[in-house]
């Protein structure tokens, strides 16, 4: 892994070796180089982050006296990130993984959530003792949270949103195709329901989109913890597009209204000069990523849909033994329309949102 390549993991349950009653669903995320780490964490309130490059690396090494010395050359480095890497997923070898806090101050004196601290401790091959690595993560702000959390996951929802109807169209165009075969075969006296096989026969309804939906939607309301548990338990939840991070200004929009309220306060009756009208810099706008390549995304066209030149029927050559043909295209058009309804995304369910205790 070069050291300009990221290898980087979905968000998953940060697997503690010791349990915080009053937690609520904590997450975790890496991203790493071959010299370098970022840990993200998150009780999707508040983002907490460790970013280290090699130098603060080898510099911590060096004061916790680490089993794994990344100084002594890149392999160890490696392998030091590696079994890092490991323990945050809950690797076999994971000893221990606790969580701390470090509280914050504030002026009356009143704890406040702060900085965490991750202990992990891996067992290693004997006689070697086990791996001990502290994590320094540190509060960041709200539009961190905005960058590290809720930004991919907009972008996640919206390639989702379009590989859905991208999904719809394939699935039509297949039931269209499907139904031409069908009468193609009908018209050569071959039962339908002998080629596709007794099991397969409901593959050759057309699809229902709306009963399709309320199917997936229907279900008891689940709480907001099991809701993050059934999304990001499997790790499967995917990575959105590239997306370029806000800068901190943009939360700050809500000044200009102070501005606003600023300016007509110093007005008087009369109306004011051009010259007392005190100037305000726009607001800074969202950042527009740079336009790359445009990426469509358009099903693939079916196995034996028509073109504009057969809207009207198939084309049969004289010499060709039609049936065998035909039922074989008819198999291979159910297996996929079978495949592709298999992977359609389940909308979301009804939930329970948090109470405000599980903040604290």
């Amino acid at each position: 892994m070069s050291t300009s390549t990221k290898k980087s993991s979905s968000w998953h349950p940060l697997p503690l070796t010791t349990s915080i009653r009053s937690a609520p669903s904590l997450l975790v995320k890496t991203s790493c180089t071959s010299s370098s780490y970022t840990v993200h964490i998150t009780d999707l309130v508040r983002v907490w982050s460790e970013s280290l490059d090699r130098s603060q690396i080898l510099s911590r090494a060096t004061k916790s006296s680490t089993t794994i010395d990344p100084a002594e050359d890149a392999s160890q480095l490696s392998l030091l990130l590696e079994k890092l890497e490991v323990g945050l997923s809950g690797g076999s070898d994971l000893s221990e993984l606790a969580l701390s806090c470090v509280p914050r101050r504030s002026n009356a004196d009143v704890a406040d959530i702060g900085d965490l601290k991750l202990r992990l401790a891996m067992d290693l091959p004997p006689p070697l003792p086990e791996l001990e690595w502290t994590f320094m993560l540190r509060l960041g702000s709200q539009m961190d949270f905005t960058n590290v959390f809720v930004m991919p996951l907009v972008s996640l929802a919206g390639l989702q949103a379009a590989q859905i109807e991208s999904l719809k169209t394939a699935i039509k165009d297949k039931d269209h195709a499907i139904d031409k075969m069908k009468d193609a075969l009908e018209d050569n006296k071959v039962r339908v329901d002998v080629v596709v096989g007794p099991r397969r026969r409901k593959a050759l309804i057309p699809f229902d989109e709306v009963a399709w939906d309320k199917n997936m939607r229907d279900g008891e309301v689940q709480s907001g913890a099991e809701v993050v548990r059934s999304v990001y338990a499997s790790r499967e939840c995917g990575e959105g597009l590239a997306v370029q991070a806000f800068k901190q200004q943009t939360s700050e929009w809500w000044r200009g209204f102070l501005d606003d309220e600023d300016d007509s306060d110093d007005g008087d009756a009369s109306g004011r000069s051009a010259d007392a009208v005190r100037k305000r810099e726009p607001s800074p706008a969202l950042p527009v990523t740079p336009k790359k390549k445009e990426q469509s995304l358009k099903p693939v066209a079916p196995v034996g849909s028509e073109t504009e030149s057969d809207e009207d029927g198939f084309e049969v050559s004289d010499h060709t033994c039609f049936p065998c043909p035909i039922v074989a295209l008819v198999s291979q058009l159910i297996i996929q329309l079978h495949a592709a309804s298999q992977d359609a995304i389940t909308p979301g369910r009804p939930w329970t949102p948090f109470k405000e205790e599980n903040r604290e």
